[in-house]
Formats: structure tokens, sequence, C-alpha cells
């Protein structure tokens, strides 16, 4: 559990990463697709620009999201994560500004995740810009030493 501190006061207890599956993926996945697939339908039902054009029924209309689309998807991965709050669980809407921009700083590694990718184990060290080519950190198997 980690908590996250929000200036003022507030805070959010957070869950660890390790604690969700793939199933969690698979769920947070389908919820965009059915959301895409809902927004893809409502333009498919306007009347089209050019009546002189039919539209291929099998061609995927690209939609983009807004904000207010994705709000579905990041109350399931808050519901998720957030195992506690100074505001109570589950979270009122809207939350304040800095403790939403601060609780959604805190979940970007969280929907990198969920999106495929693999979050890297130890950050790489800056480099020098020498020319030797030994990694630069710890050797393998060995913790890095205190900063």
């Amino acid at each position: 559990m980690k908590r996250v501190n929000v200036p003022g006061g507030a805070w959010f207890d957070l869950r660890d990463i390790g604690d969700l599956t793939s199933q969690h993926q698979e769920d947070y996945l389908d919820l965009g697709d059915q959301i895409r697939e809902a927004k893809r339908a409502a333009l498919a039902a306007l009347p089209p620009v050019n009546p002189a054009v039919m539209p291929d029924p099998d061609d995927e209309t690209p939609v983009r999201l807004t904000r207010k689309d994705t709000g579905p998807i990041r109350e399931l991965v808050e519901g998720w994560m957030v195992a506690d709050s100074s505001f109570g669980v589950p979270l009122p809407k809207p939350l304040p500004l800095i403790a939403a921009n601060v609780l959604r700083e805190a979940l970007e590694p969280i929907f990198d995740a969920l999106n495929g990718n693999v979050p890297d184990p130890k950050p790489s060290a800056p480099t020098s810009g020498g020319t030797s080519t030994d990694a630069a950190g710890a050797p393998q198997g060995e913790p890095d030493p205190a900063p």
C-alpha cells in the first residue's frame, strides 16, 4: 500500500500494481472497446455528410474518446487501486482539482501497465557522455548503493 499525499492534507492509499492481474487488464481493455463501439455506432447513425456516398459497413470509423467518454474507465481503475482516501471510497465526483491531478499522476504507471507497457524495473541512470560501454548502475545481482 502506498500513501499519496495531496497538498492541504488530503491523501489516497493506493494498492500495489502487483495486485492487478491479467483479468483486470482484460476488463479495462474490454470497457474501452465497448465505449469506442458505442461512440462508433452513434456516429454511424448520423446522416452522411455526402448522401451520394454510401459508407462501407465494414469500415472501422476511427473515434476519438474525450475525457468525459473515458470517465467510466478512470472510475474502474480508481475502484481497483484506491483502497482508502481522506475523501472516502468510492471517491466522490468531482474531486477537488489538485486532488484529482495528484491522483491522475499517481495512477499513470497503472494505466501504462494496463495498456500493455512493461514498467522498467530499475530506471536507467543518466550517462556522463563518456565512451565506456559499461552499463550505468550496480552490477546485475547487486543492489544499487544509496544515493
